[in-house]
């Protein structure tokens, strides 16, 4: 199997960027162009930077939504490993949400 090389974000995101990331690594089958991953779940959370927060169908039903209008305007990456710097590991083709998940197929 041959795992994709990250994808090197240029400069520092604008103000206001939000760049999704995932802890999945994600490498592809020999011959495969995408594949489909769980960005995110519902549930409530804790990070040590945004303290807790809750993640609910319907915030994920409208990110879906935001993505099919190109409501951010330009295209979406995940970080390789939460990590800007390290580039991207995948462009964000489309999302869906399946059961309690956002999935996505990059």
């Amino acid at each position: 199997m041959k795992t994709n090389q990250p994808i090197k974000l240029s400069g520092m995101p604008q103000a206001g960027v939000i760049r999704f990331v995932s802890e999945q690594k994600l490498a592809l089958a020999e011959g495969k162009k995408t594949s489909v991953v769980t960005i995110t779940r519902t549930g409530t959370f804790t990070d040590p930077r945004y303290g807790e927060f809750e993640i609910s169908k319907d915030m994920l039903l409208a990110m879906v939504d935001n993505f099919k209008k190109g409501a951010y305007g330009q295209d979406i990456f995940i970080d390789v490993a939460h990590k800007p710097d390290d580039g991207a590991a995948a462009k964000l083709l489309s999302l869906s949400v399946e059961g309690n998940r956002l999935r996505a197929e990059v």
